[in-house]
């Protein structure tokens, strides 16, 4: 227990966990705070402020870590390990590399690592900043022409939403979103 706070009874907190893994697939610690207060749970917030992280709680109820992917090997011949594009393996490496963020402005990287972090939904970044986040990742197209779709949907960070959702957004045709000189007519 740390700064003297209140303690928590975390019996109760390892049984939701153990009641909730499916074939042994740990529940993700969204659904933990989606149905703690229903569940008359303590906040993940006051576990976090007892030095409580979702691994260490996992743990503690005996249940394994959800499993991640492994990266992708190139071959020098240019074929992958897998069925997987090499494009494809940029969006678990190349978003988590923090001097990647460094072109963007400080209001931009503030949402942008909210969003990375599980504190902000996309849906909640202002309209204007989440086209300067599409814009980026556009930026790391071909200097020579338009970044198409499949490759924005295949480089864009997991928490981002597919291409075809941002023409929508924007009312933009993608072409539109591609060219920086273009701005929305209204960005709420």
């Amino acid at each position: 227990m740390a700064n003297n706070l209140k303690a928590i009874d975390l019996e109760p907190v390892l049984q939701w966990i153990r009641n909730n893994t499916i074939d042994g697939i740990s529940p993700a610690r969204r659904m933990y705070h989606a149905s703690a207060a229903r569940a008359g749970l303590p906040a993940y917030s006051s576990l976090q402020r007892r030095n409580w992280t979702w691994p260490k709680l996992l743990a503690a109820a005996g249940v394994p870590p959800r499993a991640t992917a492994k990266p992708v090997a190139i071959l020098t011949n240019g074929h992958t390990n897998g069925a997987q594009h090499p494009i494809s393996n940029l969006q678990s490496t190349m978003w988590d590399d923090p001097n990647i963020l460094t072109t963007l402005d400080d209001e931009a990287t503030d949402w942008w690592i909210g969003v990375a972090a599980g504190r902000h939904t996309w849906r909640t970044v202002p309209k204007r900043n989440r086209l300067d986040l599409v814009r980026y990742v556009l930026s790391f197209g071909p200097s020579d022409s338009v970044m198409t779709m499949a490759t924005f949907d295949n480089i864009r960070p997991a928490w981002m939403p597919t291409a075809g959702t941002h023409t929508k957004t924007f009312n933009m045709t993608w072409e539109q979103l591609n060219d920086f000189t273009v701005e929305p007519e209204a960005t709420r």
